[in-house]
C-alpha cells in the first residue's frame, strides 16, 4: 500500500473531516516530517500526500500544493536533535489541540516513519520526542503500538 495511502482510507472513517485550518496544517507538517526524517521524500510522495490531504477542507492563504512544498522544505530541514525536535512537535501538538487528534497524529506518523520496516536512529528518535510533545501516557502509547502492530499484519495480507 502506498506509503500515505492508508491515511485516505482512516480518514473516511473518522472525524478529519471536522479539522480547522491550523490543525490541517499541523498535520501536514506532522506527516511530512515523519516520511523526511530519514533523509528522503520523494516528488512522487509529495504528489500522493497531496491527492491524500485532498479531502481536507482548505482555506489557507496559500494553496494546499505550495504548503506541502513548504513543510517538505521544514522538515527535511528539521535536525534530528532533541531540543529541534522537542520545539517542532510542541509547536505541531500545540496547534493539532485536542488529544485524539494528536494521538491520531502520533499513530499516522509512527505508521508512516515504520512504513519501511527498518528503524534509523532519526526515527527512533523522532517519535520518542513525538510523544513526549503530545504528551500521550504510556498506556495510551501502548494501545497505539498495538494498533500499529494489528494494520501492519493487515497491509502484509492484502
Amino acid at each position: 500500500m502506498p506509503v500515505f495511502q492508508f491515511i485516505a482510507n482512516l480518514k473516511t472513517s473518522r472525524k478529519f473531516a471536522n479539522l480547522d485550518q491550523e490543525q490541517n496544517e499541523a498535520l501536514i507538517d506532522l506527516l511530512t516530517a515523519a516520511k523526511a526524517i530519514d533523509g528522503e521524500l520523494r516528488k512522487v510522495e509529495q504528489r500522493e500526500l497531496l491527492e491524500v490531504l485532498d479531502m481536507l477542507e482548505w482555506s489557507g492563504d496559500q494553496t494546499m500544493a505550495r504548503y506541502v512544498e513548504d513543510a517538505v522544505e521544514r522538515a527535511q530541514e528539521l535536525e534530528p536533535v532533541a531540543e529541534s525536535l522537542q520545539a517542532f512537535f510542541a509547536d505541531i501538538g500545540q496547534r493539532l489541540g485536542a488529544e485524539w487528534l494528536r494521538e491520531e497524529g502520533y499513530f499516522l506518523a509512527s505508521r508512516i516513519a515504520l512504513a519501511d520496516a527498518e528503524v534509523v536512529e532519526q526515527e527512533r528518535l523522532f517519535l520518542k520526542h513525538l510523544v513526549k510533545a503530545f504528551e500521550i501516557p504510556s498506556e495510551r502509547q501502548q494501545t497505539i503500538i498495538g494498533k500499529l502492530e494489528m494494520s501492519t499484519v493487515d497491509d502484509k495480507s492484502t
